[in-house]
């Protein structure tokens, strides 16, 4: 973890490769908690990592009870410009808890055109406004997850990532990819294109 102005961002790991991201908390943040709390790969990852959990609790903090968005996008932009990343995730952990996040995270990537933003999200509602709106940049890929029943309304026209349970197989996309978990060779999620879909496996 790096920290610069009170936020943690991660520079990488050994699956995702020579990718930055930003997390926050899972369950507070997040629409739907109810559906995807049990299989919940953050909430499992935090209960034995403090180090990541107090790491995600500050960055939550600051943005959800402090409102420190001008400080949060300066703060990420001279992490991805120090470390000169091409590839950056936001939310690993956590969702877009609010439309003011959001829009700070489409900062973020308009202030780096030249970096390729991927964020998953059940927040429907919100980045749903977002895209009428016009505010996503053409470097952030959002994609909609898809969780059991919880399907987003407007599948057909977003990327969609669906989790795969082995129980719910006549609600997932059969033109789906399915992911073999090589995420440092492949990076199709920072590039699904609207009506396209992964399919990640419980595991």
């Amino acid at each position: 973890m790096a920290r610069i102005k009170g936020f943690s961002f991660s520079e990488g790991n050994h699956k995702m490769g020579r990718v930055g991201s930003f997390s926050v908390m899972p369950g507070i943040t997040c629409a739907h908690c109810n559906e995807c709390y049990k299989d919940c790969y953050s909430r499992k990852m935090i209960a034995y990592r403090k180090t990541v959990r107090q790491a995600y609790e500050d960055n939550t903090k600051a943005l959800m009870i402090d409102h420190r968005y001008d400080e949060f996008v300066k703060a990420a932009c001279m992490f991805i410009d120090y470390n000169e990343y091409k590839l950056f995730r936001i939310n690993v952990s956590g969702d877009f808890f609010s439309f003011d996040y959001l829009n700070a995270c489409c900062e973020i990537a308009k202030r780096n055109p030249d970096v390729k933003f991927l964020a998953f999200t059940k927040q429907y509602e919100i980045v749903g406004e977002a895209l009428e709106l016009g505010l996503i940049p053409s470097n952030f890929n959002i994609v909609f997850s898809a969780w059991n029943t919880l399907i987003p309304e407007n599948k057909d026209s977003v990327a969609v990532a669906y989790f795969d349970d082995g129980e719910h197989e006549d609600l997932i996309d059969p033109k789906a990819t399915v992911c073999d978990g090589n995420c440092q060779k492949c990076k199709k999620c920072f590039y699904l294109g609207k009506g396209e879909s992964v399919r990640f496996k419980a595991h």
